[in-house]
Parts: C-alpha cells; structure tokens; sequence
C-alpha cells in the first residue's frame, strides 16, 4: 500500500494531507540539544493535484507476526523524503547527519537503510523498544556509495510520531535570507505560497524575509508583512534583478527567486532555509514535478549548456518518471550550469554576472547560471527539494528563447553561433508551416543585430505586446479527432516537393492532431493542430503562402550575420 494512513497518525504535514500539522524548524530542542533541522517526513507529495498518486511513503501490513498479532512497516523511501546524502556530504561539507524520532507504540523498531543506484538496501543502524520514546540515530556520511538514506519504522499497534526529522546540531550562526516571488496577475499561486511560506518555522523565527515583484494588476489579500514593489511589466529578469538588489541592500548572504506558478510542500521553505545556514560559493536549485498532470514526471534535475549546438540544452533527468524506480538516479551527485528559476537559492556573490534587463523572460536562468559557474559559482540540484511547476508557457516565448540565446552566446567566449544551425531552424519551420515561428524567429534575428545598445531603449513592455501580435493563439485539442504520427523522418526534399502539390494544400476535416514529431506525419495535408505537452491546448498551423515571404526573409537576414558575424558578437562582449 502506498500512501494509507491505516492505524498511523503521523503528525507531519499540514497541508492536503491526514498527518495534522507541520513540526517548528527549522531549530528545535531535542533531548537538551539545539538541532538544525535538514528535512521533516513529509506525509503527502500530491502538491495540490488530486489526481496524482501519494508516493511519500509506502505502507505493509501484515508483512511480519508477533506474538500472534501482525506488525505493519512504514517506509519513507521516496524521491520527497529519502535523504541525498552525498548532496550534503559534498555541497554542504557534513561529515554526519542524525535521524530524530519521538514516537509511541505498543512495540516499535526504527531502520535507517542506505541504498546506491541500482543496488539493494543496506542496513545501516536499528533500534527498537516499547511505548513513548526520543531517539537519535547519528550516522556519518562516509560512504561515497551510498547516494541516499531512508527509514523505515516497524511497529505493532497503533504509532503515533511528531518528530521523524533529518538534523545536524545548530550551527553557531544563522543568517536571515530573502524570498522574492515576481509575478504577473497569478493570485491563485502567489497567496497560498505566501501563506505556506509565512507558515514556515523559518519565517515565525524572523529568518525569511518576503518579496513580490508584482508585475500585473494590484493583489489584493497580501499580508502586510510581506514587501511588496509595483514594475511596469519587467519580466522575470526584471524581477530578478530587482530582487537581487533589494536583498544585497539589506547584506543578505543568500535570497531565493520564486516563480508564481509553482507548488511548494509545507516544509520546503524550512528545507532551504537549513541548506543556506551550510552553503558557501554555490547556488542551490530544486526539482521541478510537472504540476498540471496526473503522472509523476520531473521536469529536469538541472542542466548544462550545450557549447556546440545552438539552442541545445543537456538537461539532468529530463522527463523521469518518479512512479518507477528509476527516480534513484535523482541522488548522483553533480554541478550544473544553471536550475530553473521556480525555485533557487542565489548566492549573492558579487562574482555573479546578471543577466541585462532586456532578456524580460527566457534563458535569463540559463545565461545567469552559466556565467555565475564562469565566475566559480556553480548550481547544485538537490533531489530533495521540490516544487511542482506548471507547464503552460506561451507561443511568444519562442521570439525570446531565440534572441536570447544568441546573446548569451555573444557574451560568452566559446559558445558556437552556427550559421548552417540558424538555416536549418528557418528551413525546418518553413516545412512544417509554423509561420508564427517563422516571424518570431525572424524578429529575435533582427532585434540581436541592432545590438544591446538598441535592445535597452525598447521598453520590454513595448516588446512582449509586439511579440504576442506575431504569436499564434491557442486552441482546444480536440478529444475526438484523430492523431497522426510516424517514428519516420521524412526527408527534407519530399517535405519541400509537398509545396508543389495541390492535394498538399487540403485541411482535412477534422483536423488531424499531431503529438509527435511533426516533420515525419503532415508532409501530406495543409494542415494540423500541435499538440502542447501536458496539456490540452496546442496550436493550429497550415500550409500558407505567407510562409515562404518569411522563410525568403529569414534566409536573408542569416545571410546578413553571416558576412559580419564578428562585428554583431562583439557588441555584446
């Protein structure tokens, strides 16, 4: 059984969950001894999606007599609440880390399992007894091996625990941080995070200090301890940077960025919190689940920048799914360029390039990351902080992961701005009929060349309503209608001879959906609707002649960089 509460009563989580209320952190007193504490079982991890499966912890019943009766196992070996102990054996500089538990039964037994890629559980430490109790279970983080920990507790009868906490004793310092949330007209996110986060043991012990750059139309209901800064429409990059600001002002050491549709358990706040009283010359990102949908899929653990290939990104556990057990990959160790600005701890080294302000939105994350690993400050993902993220982005963010990506690699020696990349993105667009995408991408060519002096004296507001008339709108994916795809790439020729074909140029009716691969499957009709992963929506495209003015305009313009390449990358050095 996954996620039953049976005869447990568990109280851990607030939020979505039977488990009652979360436990004060992130300092507690336990057995005479001032404890930091690194991470609470967490009794929920649906996020808010009831059509998700409860994967916190598995439940056993009736796996083990004794004395006649059966005992029941609760295991919390799961991607929210299996301890990443190289994470913090390495980023962090522990040496041990500690299990507390104050629990009761008639008969109890506690587990601490260490558990390597693809390898079995080895038991580390057990202890058992009787009735109430306080333990502490102190393990040290030697085992270069063992890329997680976790727990299982055995008991007979009914267990009630209101400390199952991951702590190490409380450093002699910790300072206050900064949390800034920037958003644009999302309500319905923004004030239950702030309620979450103000809930948090940081934030009641005076540690967290909060932030919203509101981008849209006045919030109503924000709480008055909470700072709030009105921006014209200045794009997560604008809300960055402001944030970044207003905390270095204030000598904060570290602040987070927050995006204002994600969902954050109970206890992640506190978690952070912990891993900015031990971080030093690194920023700390989190993992991202999709929100929106009923598996249990992440995003990505982080990524690199793909030096060679232009828009090429090499993300860290790209699309796992954390229903099979292939989620233990999560606990290897490794630097990044960059995490996604959803969630991540900054560190407010002054080492750190920012991003210029005219990026607005898109690869803002990416070029900081990036340039702040340059400066030796790189991005660690731990696997056991995670936010559920909303996958709905916008036909108009496709103009500024173009133009902003060709700045990043202007501003960065050794990045390829490859001119034969730059026609194959054009000819591919123009196959498919994505003649939105054709004009956007033409637009963020043209815009890269004028330069950043140019760039800078466009208001970004001014540019995002520009954008958005080339952006094509979404539409219903229809249930009913039929899906088209083929695991064949057609090549790019017949693609080009279906121009010439009237038959080519029919749209079916219905209009077929395609949820794969396109080149391979609309050679044939005139037109389709593309299909937006984890989502209901898509976008209609069709054969039109106003695509080949725009393919013709794109080829001249890459023609144009290419006879002076250098002269346009310089200016952005």
């Amino acid at each position: 059984m996954t996620g039953e509460t049976a005869v447990l009563k568990l109280r851990l989580e607030a939020k979505s969950s039977d488990f009652g209320h979360p436990l004060p952190g992130p300092f507690r007193s336990f057995q005479d001894q001032e404890w930091l504490v690194l991470m609470q079982m967490v009794g929920n991890d649906q996020f808010d999606n009831p059509d998700k499966p409860n994967t916190a912890y598995m439940l056993d019943g009736n796996f083990l007599p004794r004395e006649g009766d059966p005992l029941q196992r609760i295991t919390f070996n799961s991607a929210i609440n299996a301890f990443p102990s190289q994470f913090y054996q390495k980023a962090l500089g522990l040496d041990a880390v500690s299990f507390l538990a104050r629990l009761d039964a008639p008969y109890w037994r506690i587990q601490v399992f260490s558990q390597s890629i693809g390898g079995l559980p080895h038991l580390l430490s057990e202890v058992e007894g009787e009735g109430f109790a306080e333990q502490i279970l102190t393990l040290p983080l030697d085992r270069p091996a063992a890329e997680r920990l976790f727990v299982s507790i055995i008991s007979h009868g009914q267990l009630t625990a209101d400390v199952l906490s991951w702590a190490v004793p409380k450093p002699e310092q910790c300072a206050p941080i900064g949390v800034s949330i920037t958003t644009y007209n999302k309500p319905e996110y923004v004030l239950p995070n702030l309620d979450i986060l103000r809930r948090s043991g940081a934030f009641k012990a005076g540690l967290i200090d909060l932030l919203v750059v509101n981008n849209g139309d006045p919030i109503e209901g924000v709480p008055e301890d909470v700072t709030v800064i009105p921006a014209d429409n200045v794009g997560g990059t604008g809300g960055f940077l402001q944030g970044r600001a207003h905390f270095q002002d204030k000598g904060y050491d570290h602040f987070v960025i927050m995006d204002d549709d994600i969902v954050i358990p109970p206890d992640f706040m506190d978690r952070l919190y912990a891993v900015s009283c031990l971080s030093k010359g690194q920023h700390v990102g989190s993992l991202a689940e999709v929100q929106n949908i009923a598996g249990r899929i992440i995003k990505e653990q982080g990524a690199d920048v793909s030096k060679g290939h232009m828009f090429g990104l090499d993300l860290n556990n790209f699309l796992l799914d954390c229903n099979e057990w292939g989620w233990d990959k999560l606990y290897k160790y490794r630097e990044h360029d960059y995490s996604g600005w959803w969630a991540l701890l900054v560190s407010l080294d002054p080492a750190c390039p920012t991003p210029p302000p005219y990026f607005f939105i898109k690869r803002d994350d990416i070029s900081f990351g990036y340039e702040s690993r340059q400066a030796g400050v790189p991005t660690v993902v731990f696997p056991n902080l995670i936010v559920a993220h909303s996958e709905e982005g916008a036909a108009s963010y496709y103009y500024y992961d173009i133009r902003n990506d060709l700045i990043m690699r202007s501003r960065n020696a050794g990045m390829s701005i490859s001119v034969s990349r730059l026609a194959t993105i054009v000819g591919g667009l123009f196959l498919v009929y994505r003649l939105d995408s054709q004009r956007m991408f033409n637009a963020a060519l043209r815009d890269y060349m004028r330069g950043p002096q140019e760039l800078a004296k466009v208001p970004v507001s001014q540019k995002l309503r520009e954008i958005r008339k080339l952006a094509a709108k979404p539409v219903s994916v229809p249930k009913d209608h039929p899906v088209i795809y083929s695991e064949v790439r057609t090549p790019p020729w017949r693609m080009l001879a279906a121009w010439f074909r009237p038959k080519a140029w029919r749209v079916p009716d219905p209009i077929p959906v395609a949820d794969s691969e396109q080149r391979g499957c609309v050679t044939e009709i005139g037109g389709y609707i593309e299909r937006r992963k984890f989502s209901s929506m898509g976008f209609r495209h069709e054969r039109k002649l106003a695509c080949v003015p725009a393919l013709l305009w794109g080829l001249v313009l890459i023609a144009v960089f290419a006879l002076r390449r250098g002269h346009f990358v310089s200016k952005y050095k």
